[in-house]
């Protein structure tokens, strides 16, 4: 069975996106599925916000990560196909807590990783100032769309790990690409290139979401 055929089943509409993803109307809102090989992803399109507040939600989501799309923010989920139906019924919600924080030091060549007992925030870097702040939160949400880690931020950019996924590869990517990004010129460079409609800290009232698990 496939995504489009687990919606119909459920007697949801579903059209199909130019960029390949379906598009389909529940009664917990609109919703973007795509079938994969092995599981099949959610998004749900969230309200504008700075990337540091939305970095900080995504830290909450235990069954769900927040994304950067083209510069609009998505929360994104993986389910198996035969669970769709219960997913887009009731989305994920964040967990008023975040998960136990571990401060790591990453080497110029590899990331060691302490042994976890669980999902564990691993915080990367301490805060800077704004423009690198801003520049790594929104790098961290970009690439959280693709790798199997999750970026956030809890005092400082990190990434979610959930043992047995806690990659050391994908960890010493996300730090290298946020050590480039501490240099302030690059980071401004950075969020003009790729984040021109993400505002001023401050610039957005936070989504209700962000309320509940602002620190």
């Amino acid at each position: 069975m496939t995504a489009a055929d687990a919606m119909r089943a459920a007697g949801l509409a579903v059209a199909t996106r130019d960029d390949g993803w379906l598009e389909v109307e529940t009664p917990a809102g609109c919703a973007r599925v795509l079938d994969g090989s092995a599981a099949v992803a959610i998004r749900r399109e969230l309200a504008g916000g700075d990337p540091i507040a939305l970095a900080r939600l995504s830290t909450h989501f235990a069954m769900a990560r927040v994304v950067l799309i083209g510069g609009r923010p998505f929360t994104q989920q993986s389910c198996a196909v035969e669970a769709l139906a219960a997913m887009l019924e009731h989305p994920a919600r964040p967990d008023p807590k975040p998960p136990p924080v571990i401060e790591i030091l990453v080497g110029e060549f590899a990331a060691v990783l302490p042994p976890l007992a669980g999902r564990t925030f691993l915080r990367l870097f301490p805060p800077a100032t704004d423009v690198v702040d801003r520049a790594r939160a929104a790098h961290l949400l970009a690439v959280s769309a693709r790798l199997r880690l999750a970026g956030g931020w809890v005092d400082g950019p990190g990434v979610v790990v959930d043992p047995p996924t806690a990659l050391a590869a994908e960890v010493y990517e996300v730090a290298h690409a946020l050590r480039v990004l501490g240099d302030e010129s690059v980071a401004r460079d950075y969020l003009e290139l790729t984040q021109p409609r993400v505002p001023a800290a401050g610039g957005d009232a936070p989504t209700s979401m962000e309320e509940d698990c602002h620190e």
